[in-house]
């Protein structure tokens, strides 16, 4: 758990949690020490009125003693409080100036604004959360999938925390026998000791190359998948788009070059959250503004996870290897063949037959064949990830586990070479630092700031 507390070093803080706007209702929340001094300053009642996990029903008033909003008010006595330290979430009339009226009285009363991730910050600083699970707090926030947000809610509840805490824990079994050990043993029982030390630490390099090979997917679900839709202008990218996500998105028009920026869409594609943006078409120049639209398009081209390549049905093939060739990407392509109810029998799909790559007829005029693109499209993302298990969403994470395995084969090397223990030690104590960076044992400052100022105001 984290060094250190926060209790009486800082102070009340305040912050509406949730979004503004019109709503039936808003939330303002509280946390520090004043906050039990300050619910009663603001609603004009002691604070004995005031009992640990119960809500009650009471006005908010200002500092001038002007009659707010008539509110909720749930008290949390720390430590049982979401921060570990006292906790007033007050449930007030939603709106622009309800809210923030409220807010500025708790301020003016002495509380002060909470910078954002304040409340989850305080959460793992007083123990309640290691680092992992603050983080996936972020996650569950930004979920845009419901397979997404029961990733995130797996991680907080401690699925990701407790692998790593288990290979922790089985690290320091290892480096505390080795310690123990190194000094008494005669040259015949160390070479006894050795193999069992470099079979414990070889079952702890698989476990560890095991969470890292989920990256790659649960990265996908975390952040999305960027699949942009590309081509010559005219082909039917922007129909295609919209009759995908089923909304007029995109101005569609005959006259050739109508989209000149990227538009893009989310959706859910059997809990993929999958970011589709139709871009510019790819052609020759031939103004100022075509250019930067074209640009763009291959800006978003180079960093895309598939590529929807859509050609016209009625139009010939030899120019498609050519283009689809062109260095702009190196993501995997489908082929979309729109308009594909322009084709009379099978005379046009020969024209594609010689094409090795895969490819599909649609049309998005008609709706033929958008199903099988879409299945298409999920299988070739390909994830195979359950949240059953353990996963490796975030970069930070992947990162210090990389660190660590280095320093895991690194210790192996030594077990091996004969070089003295004390370089093994030092390179599974490295190990140990890694782990404990993911779950906030020892983090350092600059970290910690990168990590909660992600988060909104009021979380």
């Amino acid at each position: 758990m984290p060094q250190g507390s926060l209790a009486g070093g800082l102070p009340t803080v305040v912050a509406q949690a949730t979004p503004p706007g019109i709503s039936a209702l808003a939330i303002i929340r509280l946390t520090g020490p004043e906050t039990l001094d300050i619910l009663s300053r603001i609603t004009q009642k002691p604070t004995t009125s005031f009992k640990p996990g119960r809500a009650r029903l009471t006005y908010i008033y200002n500092s001038s003693g002007q009659l707010l909003d008539h509110v909720v008010a749930t008290y949390y006595r720390a430590p049982n409080s979401y921060t570990g330290e006292d906790v007033v979430d007050i449930s007030c009339h939603g709106g622009l100036t309800t809210p923030k009226s409220i807010t500025t009285a708790c301020i003016d009363f002495g509380a002060v604004p909470a910078p954002p991730g304040e409340f989850t910050k305080r959460a793992f600083v007083n123990g309640k959360l290691d680092l992992s699970q603050a983080e996936a707090v972020a996650d569950i926030i930004r979920a845009k999938t419901e397979k997404s947000q029961r990733i995130g809610a797996a991680a907080l509840g401690g699925m990701l925390s407790n692998e790593i805490s288990s290979m922790r824990e089985e690290l320091i079994a290892i480096i505390g026998h080795m310690g123990a050990e190194l000094d008494f043993l005669d040259h015949e029982s160390t070479k006894v000791e050795k193999a069992e030390w470099a079979s414990k630490i070889s079952s702890l390099k698989n476990t560890l190359c095991s969470l890292l090979e989920t990256f790659s997917g649960g990265r996908v679900f975390r952040d999305g998948a960027l699949v942009v839709i590309t081509g010559k202008p005219n082909v039917g990218k922007s129909s295609l788009l919209n009759t995908i996500i089923k909304e007029e998105r995109v101005i569609v028009s005959v006259e050739p070059g109508t989209t000149t920026d990227a538009v893009d869409a989310h959706y859910d594609l059997g809990g993929i959250p999958v970011l589709f943006v139709d871009t510019a078409g790819i052609r020759e120049a031939k103004t100022q503004i075509e250019s930067i639209g074209i640009g763009i398009a291959k800006n978003y081209l180079s960093s895309a996870a598939l590529v929807l390549w859509v050609w016209s049905a009625d139009e010939l093939p030899n120019q498609l290897d050519a283009i689809t060739s062109k260095p702009y990407f190196s993501a995997p392509t489908i082929i979309v063949i729109n308009k594909s109810d322009l084709i009379t029998g099978n005379h046009s799909k020969t024209k594609y037959s010689s094409f090795s790559g895969k490819h599909l007829f649609v049309s998005a005029k008609t709706g033929h064949n958008i199903s099988r693109l879409l299945s298409e499209i999920e299988t070739t993302l390909s994830l195979d990830v359950s949240v059953d298990q353990p996963l490796l969403t975030n970069k930070r994470h992947q990162t210090s586990l990389n660190s660590a395995l280095i320093s895991i084969n690194r210790s192996l090397d030594t077990l091996g070479s004969g070089e003295p223990n004390e370089l093994l030690l030092s390179d599974l104590g490295v190990c140990l630092s890694h782990l404990d960076t993911i779950l906030g044992i020892t983090t350092p400052d600059h970290i910690l700031n990168s990590v909660f100022n992600k988060f909104c105001v009021g979380k």
